[in-house]
């Protein structure tokens, strides 16, 4: 058996195999506003309402909808997994934010050379594609100028951080974070959107072509 281990924040401790169950009172919550809370969140969402919803506080799980084990697309909440795997290169030392994109991906080099993963990741890159998320279009502005929120920026910096890695990224999640907490691979996919010098690129963005699928 492994040694368990706990992150201790302000009274929380992480899960080690299992997440710990307590009702909302014996975590210092107030059962009437969590109900409240969760009424509320069913009412506003249609047909699925609260039924895939999770609530953990202070590392217990303290409401768990009867469809918390669905698999489904999880959007724009795909962004977060794209960023935790730049973070992840970022610590190996085969990028920096500051890096120019072009000198991953040279096709940047006419129309944004001085576009650097850091405006990718933060969607303030003024990038546009011609025919496809990895074609260069025109730029709609000098990077850093403006935020634009699009599909084509994010999947641009998944296919860097592909190149970077040289593995797809859902490897480089699952071998670095995914396995480590716990997460079941049968309960996560990561929609390969294209393939790049040989390799699976998983979309950076919430389109459901390369999104994640995850369980709540």
């Amino acid at each position: 058996m492994s040694e368990k281990r706990f992150l201790f924040v302000d009274g929380a401790d992480f899960p080690d195999e299992n997440w710990r169950t307590a009702s909302p009172a014996e975590t210092g919550m107030d059962p009437e506003s969590v109900e409240e809370a969760v009424g509320y969140v069913s009412d506003i969402s249609g047909e699925t309402g609260a039924e895939e919803m999770v609530i953990v506080y202070r590392g217990a799980v303290v409401w768990k909808g009867a469809q918390a084990r669905r698999r489904h697309l999880v959007y724009s909440c795909t962004k977060s997994f794209l960023s935790t795997c730049l973070g992840l290169l970022w610590d190996d030392g085969r990028l920096s934010p500051d890096m120019p994109a072009r000198e991953v991906f040279p096709a940047l080099e006419e129309d944004y050379p001085e576009v650097t993963l850091e405006h990718l990741g933060t969607l303030t890159s003024g990038y546009a594609m011609k025919d496809s998320d990895l074609e260069p279009g025109a730029p709609l502005f000098p990077p850093g100028t403006a935020f634009h929120y699009s599909r084509e920026q994010s999947n641009l910096l998944a296919a860097i951080l592909t190149r970077l890695a040289e593995q797809p990224l859902q490897e480089l999640f699952s071998e670095r974070i995914g396995s480590p907490i716990g997460i079941d691979p049968g309960e996560m996919d990561w929609k390969v959107f294209t393939r790049d010098r040989g390799l699976e690129v998983n979309g950076g963005s919430g389109s459901p072509d390369g999104s994640v699928h995850i369980t709540p």
